[in-house]
């Protein structure tokens, strides 16, 4: 997404660290997590991009059916069964996959990336969890290992992990328009694609399941997601109910995509958060952060001023940063990009990237602009850990990989995070979040409040939809509140059932999501150590987890195991 015109705009349009965050392998703090995307969490304009133009076969559906309907079966290739680490993160592919479900004149498919593991699986009966997808492509095979390790082992599940669609490599169309997005680019749209697809494969697949409910062989489907794809299988509960039996949902902030928390929460406990990790970390931030806008102002030009700092001179006009302010604005919004990032992987405690970052600001040896030119070559430095990713468990990274982290950058190219660039296998997920969150989906807006640790900025819907508009095209109308009224997740939640949600106290995500039981079957587990879904990690469970983490686990097992018994003391 271009940042054209974004250092004028007062609200930042945030971003989860999202789970799949492929390329910047942080599929969770990024998860975006730590990667510094994610769920719609980061600053509007800051985003990493990640883009571009795919081919995508579009195969004509001549059967006539109107709305949602399951197509011929179109079987895998690949048998799972007793498979390895390398078969069971080995994309599959259904062709079946309706372009638009709510469009009865529209029969054409796509061809809907998934993976499979029935390592487990123990046949009819047995539940079947659906991975949901979130905002990121999924590149690299199964998400979670505790589910597909610990959990579908306890319960003898099936794992199937569906790509959310227009993320990642493989689109409903090659080359969409911005009005076929709107239509198309959609959570319901999303949704139903997870449930035709699960369909497609317990039916073709998994064919000793039945999908009565009244059967003794009748398979519970289990949705599970973190950050948005959190809030999805969450959403799940209230869209398919009875396809959807039960629904764990980490780090799923429902109640700010209801637009019903104060937008000043999010950055409030980012600050909580840094200050936890190292005492006094915020005052020192904010405290900088003040007096580089008093460099900056005795600065003779621009220029001098970016280079000053760290920043690389030459990367402004492609932001369009034209004057002082609008540099200043750009380093108050590189920090909450970045402190987002790393409070999301601020797990386990200890000596995380958020508490590295604090530490550079209470460095006692830097002056005010070595502070801030040091914590830029930091962020370069941990985002280029993270392309490699040096997060997740089957990749192993040593000694020889910080050794050759690109330390030769001299300043800090501040146009790396114009997110308009595609990325080379053809996905364009950055842009696509954007445009979600200025159209129909999932909105939150996050502003700086007095106190906290950013330099204070107000954020307003109007704003959002002169940036939207600016981005996207005067026809462009960001809806905040079509989601909470077409599914009533904010006041509806004490109407639902069998929804788990689970909280880091130490997530910002935190300040959105339901932290308390509703009843005895809407649940929700908080861990006082826990960063943004910090149960569902791409590590987890480990040595390294903390006693409320490990006892964690344990609950969660618990009420699955009791709501799954429930769903099976249903049949006749």
């Amino acid at each position: 997404m271009s940042m054209t015109a974004s250092y004028q705009k007062s609200q930042i349009h945030v971003r989860h660290g999202d789970e799949n965050d492929d390329d910047n392998i942080f599929y969770d703090n990024h998860q975006h997590g730590a990667r510094g995307i994610g769920l719609g969490m980061f600053p509007f304009t800051f985003f990493v991009a990640a883009s571009c133009l795919l081919l995508v076969s579009l195969l004509m559906n001549n059967d006539g059916s109107n709305g949602p309907s399951i197509e011929p079966a179109v079987y895998d290739n690949v048998d799972i069964l007793g498979e390895s680490i390398d078969e069971m993160n080995t994309p599959l592919f259904w062709d079946g996959q309706r372009v638009d479900h709510f469009n009865n004149k529209d029969q054409r498919t796509w061809s809907n990336r998934y993976y499979k593991s029935t390592k487990y699986f123990g046949g009819a009966g047995s539940p079947i969890f659906i991975v949901v997808g979130g905002e990121s492509g999924l590149n690299h095979g199964m998400l979670y290992p505790f589910v597909t390790d610990i959990l579908a082992k306890k319960f003898q599940a099936a794992v199937l992990q569906i790509e959310h669609r227009f993320y990642g490599p493989y689109w409903p169309l090659a080359n969409p328009t911005n009005s076929e997005l709107v239509d198309l680019l959609t959570p319901h749209q999303a949704l139903t694609d997870m449930v035709q697809l699960t369909r497609h494969v317990r039916d073709s697949a998994f064919t000793a399941c039945s999908a009565e409910k009244t059967s003794k062989d009748y398979c519970p489907v289990v949705s599970i997601g973190a950050s948005y794809a959190g809030f999805l299988s969450a959403l799940f509960r209230f869209a398919y109910p009875d396809f959807v039996d039960i629904a764990y949902a980490s780090g799923a902030p429902l109640l700010m995509y209801g637009q019903a928390r104060p937008n000043t929460v999010y950055y409030d406990i980012v600050t909580a958060a840094a200050d936890r990790a190292l005492p006094g970390c915020s005052d020192h931030v904010r405290m900088t952060l003040e007096e580089v806008y008093e460099s900056i102002d005795s600065c003779q030009s621009l220029q001098e001023a970016a280079s000053s700092v760290g920043i690389c001179p030459e990367g402004l006009p492609s932001l369009e940063i034209q004057d002082k302010e609008d540099l200043k604005y750009a380093i108050n919004t590189q920090l909450a990009y970045a402190f987002s990032n790393y409070n999301m992987d601020a797990y386990p405690p200890g000596n995380t990237t958020l508490y590295e970052a604090c530490k550079i600001f209470e460095d006692p040896t830097l002056n005010t602009l070595k502070t801030i030119e040091t914590f830029f070559q930091a962020k370069m430095e941990n985002e280029a850990l993270e392309e490699r990713g040096c997060d997740l468990a089957w990749i192993k990274c040593d000694d020889s990989i910080q050794a050759t982290i690109n330390k030769k950058a001299k300043c800090f190219d501040i146009s790396e995070d114009d997110d308009d660039e595609p990325s080379e296998d053809g996905s364009n997920d950055e842009f696509m979040w954007n445009f979600q969150t200025c159209t129909n989906g999932p909105i939150f807006l996050a502003g700086y409040s007095n106190a906290s640790l950013l330099v204070p900025m107000k954020a307003t819907y109007q704003d959002l939809r002169v940036d939207c508009q600016e981005e996207f095209g005067e026809h462009i109308e960001p809806h905040p509140w079509e989601l909470v009224q077409k599914w009533n997740f904010v006041d509806g939640i004490g109407n639902q059932s069998y929804i788990l949600f689970t909280n880091g106290m130490q997530d910002m995500w935190m300040g959105g999501s339901i932290t308390w039981n509703i009843s005895d079957t809407v649940l929700a587990l908080n861990f006082e150590n826990g960063a943004h879904h910090s149960d569902l990690s791409h590590q987890g469970p480990t040595d390294r987890d903390t006693p409320d983490l490990k006892e964690g686990f344990g609950q969660i097992e618990k009420i699955l195991g009791g709501w799954l018994e429930d769903v099976h003391a249903k049949e006749l």
